[in-house]
């Protein structure tokens, strides 16, 4: 039978004892923003100041000024080299990741050539290469009022007279870190959730204090609350971080609500606590403990959650097993909720599938905490 002033007074002695636990604090307080900043500034997708060698073989007055138009490119670092071997060097050493070269030579068609070659050793990065390179030799040519075609491979098909015109939702200045920050929110989440109650049960193990715990009359459902709650509470502590971080320091748009941002917060950190109660009690060691939760929560969340590359374009049993995690759930919430806003049918449907983990982790931790010495 679960006694309110019993189970408030052990709440109150768990808050004491979390607030002595210095390593509790640093690891609720302090890692949350040592990581936000870390992932924040140094994490980064976007392809900015990519050195290119522009080949200058004879002096003509028309590359330099190509090589000037690359310059002026935010995106872009060109450099002028005279020989054709030492651009191709530099690229293979990795000095230059991108090599213009005009052809010198007059075509039957009329057309003016411009040899781009990328770097091909991040598929992504050289795309993104390629399309900035593209870009600023289009515009480059138009004022010239020359008609130019890219030798590239494969060639894209010419499009006549049709026009392209593209528009940006959602992250109109294409930067990584709108994308990036809300997955950091929840790789901390699941650290302060998982990694912090992992610990406790398995701690009480080795002191011998859980010994002096079965002999009390308390409830396993007061020690569960009396474990859960105060974690509870620093954890949303260190959410609340996260989110003037996101705003203030890194200008993360929040487009969705609040508190809905909150509310599924809450029920993800839930599930996370859950989760490391469960591993607690069930290995009853601090060590073998943490070494579980870094496999089955962490790694996930940063492998399998969507928190780096999109799911989509992972094999699909990849996205299968990601299922199986909430922290996928969660990162596709927040993601939409600051990006996109409050889309009414994906915050239904992840806020559900993070009220069952929650509840199936809850119920699980409850019945491993067993008032015993087995």
């Amino acid at each position: 039978m679960i006694t309110f002033p019993r189970m408030l007074a052990f709440i109150r002695k768990e808050f004491r004892q979390m607030l002595r636990d210095r390593s509790s604090l640093t690891l609720g307080l302090i890692l949350p923003m040592t990581l936000l900043l870390i992932f924040g500034f140094g994490l980064s997708l976007d392809v900015q100041d990519v050195p290119v060698d522009v080949v200058l073989e004879q002096n003509s007055p028309l590359t330099r000024d190509l090589f000037t138009k690359l310059a002026l490119s935010p995106y872009l670092s060109p450099n002028l080299t005279s020989s054709w071997h030492k651009a191709e060097n530099d690229l293979r050493q990795g000095k230059c990741q991108a090599i213009v070269r005009r052809s010198l030579k007059e075509h039957a068609d009329g057309r003016e050539h411009v040899q781009i070659i990328v770097n091909g050793r991040d598929s992504n990065t050289a795309r993104i290469m390629s399309s900035y390179l593209e870009s600023a030799i289009s515009s480059w040519a138009e004022q010239r009022a020359t008609t130019f075609s890219f030798q590239s491979s494969p060639p894209k098909p010419r499009l006549g007279k049709a026009e392209a015109e593209t528009r940006i939702w959602y992250n109109a200045a294409m930067e990584s870190r709108y994308f990036l920050v809300p997955g950091v929110v929840v790789l901390i989440m699941t650290l302060i959730g998982s990694l912090l109650t992992a610990l406790i049960v398995a701690r009480e193990w080795e002191r011998g204090t859980w010994e002096a715990l079965t002999a009390t009359p308390i409830a396993k459902h007061e020690i569960l609350a009396g474990k859960i709650v105060p974690y509870f509470c620093l954890g949303m502590v260190g959410l609340f971080l996260c989110l003037a971080a996101a705003s203030f320091v890194f200008d993360v748009p929040r487009r969705g609500s609040l508190i809905l941002i909150i509310l599924d917060s809450a029920i993800y950190l839930l599930g996370c606590l859950g989760l490391g109660l469960y591993i607690s009690a069930a290995t009853k060691s601090q060590f073998l403990a943490s070494q579980i939760v870094l496999v089955v929560s962490f790694m996930p969340t940063v492998m399998l959650s969507g928190f780096i590359f999109d799911l989509k374009s992972a094999p699909l049993i990849a996205q299968y097993l990601a299922c199986l995690f909430p922290a996928t759930w969660y990162v596709e919430l927040l993601q939409s909720l600051f990006l996109a806003g409050n889309v009414a049918g994906l915050v239904l449907r992840d806020t559900a599938m993070l009220g069952l983990f929650a509840f199936l982790l809850l119920f699980a931790a409850c019945a491993k905490m067993q008032k015993s010495l087995e």
